[in-house]
This record gives C-alpha cells, sequence and structure tokens, in this order.
C-alpha cells in the first residue's frame, strides 16, 4: 500500500506520544516505589475502644458474674449515629 507523503509524519507523533506515556507511567511508578512516609496514623481514629483486662473463670459464679456484666452494657447508649446521620443526608 502506497502512502501519501502527508500520512508519514504521523510514525512520528504516535512514537512520540508513546514515549511520553512510558514516562509518565515509569514516574508515578517510581513515586509510588520511592514513597517513605513516616507518619503514623494509627493515633488519628475517631474510634473510640474500650480495653477491659480479661479475667480468668474458675467457677460457675465467675460466669454468671460475666453474664451480668455482658447484659449491663447498653449499645445503643454508647452508639452515637448522628454524624453518619448526617453523611448520608448530606448524600
Amino acid at each position: 500500500m502506497r502512502t501519501n507523503k502527508d500520512q508519514r509524519g504521523i510514525i512520528g507523533f504516535t512514537a512520540i506520544l508513546v514515549i511520553l506515556l512510558v514516562a509518565a507511567v515509569g514516574y508515578a511508578a517510581y513515586t509510588v516505589v520511592t514513597f517513605d512516609d513516616e507518619t503514623d496514623y494509627s493515633d488519628q481514629s475517631k474510634v473510640k475502644t474500650k480495653t477491659v483486662q480479661q479475667q480468668s473463670i474458675t467457677d460457675s459464679d465467675d460466669i454468671t458474674d460475666q453474664l451480668n456484666e455482658i447484659e449491663d452494657i447498653d449499645l445503643e447508649a454508647e452508639l452515637d449515629t448522628s454524624e453518619l446521620d448526617a453523611a448520608l443526608k448530606a448524600f
């Protein structure tokens, strides 16, 4: 197939685009690989946790006491969904 003289430049243009694309992908990969962030995000959570020391159970009275403690926990009182509700309404 014979090409027109006007079509010869398309190969050079395509080659330049391919080189630029490879360079952009390479730069992005290099940036991700060499990213070294020392910030500790573990203390920035808004989740409140409650730590309880585990007790050993030796008899049925301990089991009864633990069951009573579990029943005394009121999840509805500790659960604040106001932020979630506001975010859902905004969405």
